[in-house]
């Protein structure tokens, strides 16, 4: 979490995916990677997008509680980026949207791979 959005490769890859349309996928806390890209006039390029990521509630019932850099939830909503969890603490939940498909938590690993595939399918 704390290395992602700081690394200019990431930021690099990420930014050329995009602008390429390719598929990316992301689950739990891997869309701490989306923190940093900025477009040119300095907005996340993901602004607008919907997706998921590992929510503060399940945090909270971690060990990792008090120990994270950021509630990555809420820095995902400061980008413009619209998040949604599913109703049910630890419950499997994937959104996608255009080419991304991001998954909550560790639970729904399953169902972004086969989200994954249906989009690269599409491609």
């Amino acid at each position: 979490m704390e290395d992602m959005p700081a690394s200019r490769a990431m930021t690099r890859l990420l930014l050329t995916a995009l602008s390429l349309d390719k598929p990316i996928a992301s689950v739990c806390h891997g869309p701490t990677a989306f923190l940093s890209p900025r477009d040119a006039v300095g907005e996340s390029p993901l602004r607008g997008y919907r997706m998921t990521c590992f929510s503060h509630v399940e945090e909270l019932a971690t060990r990792i509680n008090g120990r994270l850099p950021m509630v990555l939830e809420l820095e995902i909503g400061r980008l413009g980026i619209q998040y949604s969890k599913s109703p049910v603490v630890w419950g499997s939940h994937v959104v996608v949207d255009r080419n991304l498909v991001t998954g909550q938590n560790p639970y729904s690993s399953d169902a972004v791979g086969r989200r994954f595939l249906d989009v690269l399918a599409q491609q």
